[in-house]
């Protein structure tokens, strides 16, 4: 993978900002990794996952908001349709029940 280190800087401080202009309009955020099948992180060098979880942890301390990390948690279930969809099946709701409780949970704070 070629990585052009200037374009991802100037991305992360896009989203950096984002984030403080909707913190400074008073708009609750949360920060969540998306989940990824088996197959994918297992394509993935663990340096570059982990180089993104240690950025978004950054940006969610840095930014005093929660960071919800399913990158790994339903990597070994039969929910997928590729490599980056959860597939719609019944198996598949915990992705969106476990969502839902953060939902509700960031609402009772």
């Amino acid at each position: 993978r070629i990585v052009d280190f200037n374009a991802d800087a100037e991305q992360l401080d896009y989203f950096k900002k984002i984030i403080l202009e909707l913190k400074k309009n008073d708009v609750k955020v949360i920060l969540f990794s998306v989940p990824l099948p088996k197959a994918y992180l297992d394509f993935v060098p663990n340096s570059e996952r982990e180089e993104l979880h240690y950025m978004l942890n950054d940006i969610a301390k840095n930014s005093d908001i929660e960071f919800y990390d399913f990158t790994e948690k339903y990597e070994g279930l039969s929910i997928w349709t590729d490599f980056s969809h959860v597939a719609l099946n019944p198996q598949s709701i915990i992705y969106s029940e476990d969502i839902a409780k953060i939902i509700l949970s960031e609402i009772n704070k």
